[in-house]
């Protein structure tokens, strides 16, 4: 806008007849006249698709490192006695391609298995053993990369046979 205006001022029309509105600030027009009018509250609104305006800022932040730094995902599966019977798995998505960095990606993995190994045992909630995952790989990967990926651990508790005999539901209460 700022250069139509000095295009306009160059080509001769007089400086008083030009307008440059700053954001917010209305353009009052009618049938003989046109004058900038009262400021009123603007500025950036997201849209995600399904609706403006309603998204909030965590979930724009997290959209925002996903973008830009990616994902990486750690999956462990433990039988009832906490021992582990599966992973950890390493997922990445957006964050380094697979094939080219298995060697970054094995030590992520030997991590995850090192804060298994020095876990409290006799915990039975696994949300310190999560953020403790999380944080050890956080912090190898920006030493090593330079890059803040989001970290997702997953841990599952597979039920023994014994625990499966005890349970009381049945397959009819899942389904619809």
């Amino acid at each position: 806008m700022v250069n139509h205006a000095k295009m306009a001022e160059e080509l001769g029309m007089d400086p008083s007849h030009i307008l440059l509105p700053t954001l917010g600030r209305k353009i009052v027009i009618d049938t003989k006249t046109i004058a900038l009018g009262e400021e009123v509250h603007a500025g950036i609104t997201l849209v995600d698709g399904l609706g403006v305006g309603d998204v909030g800022n965590v979930v724009l932040r997290d959209r925002q490192v996903l973008s830009e730094d990616g994902l990486i995902i750690v999956i462990i599966t433990f039988d009832s006695h906490g021992r582990v019977i599966a992973g950890p798995e390493i997922l990445s998505r957006g964050f380094v391609y697979v094939k080219e960095s298995e060697g970054l990606l094995n030590e992520v993995k030997n991590i995850a298995l090192n804060v298994i190994q020095h876990a409290d045992k006799k915990q039975s909630d696994y949300s310190n053993l999560k953020n403790n995952i999380r944080d050890r790989i956080k912090s190898f990967i920006f030493t090593r990369t330079q890059r803040r990926p989001m970290i997702l651990p997953v841990v599952m508790i597979a039920a023994d046979k014994q625990d499966k005999d005890e349970l009381d539901f049945k397959v009819e209460d899942f389904t619809r």
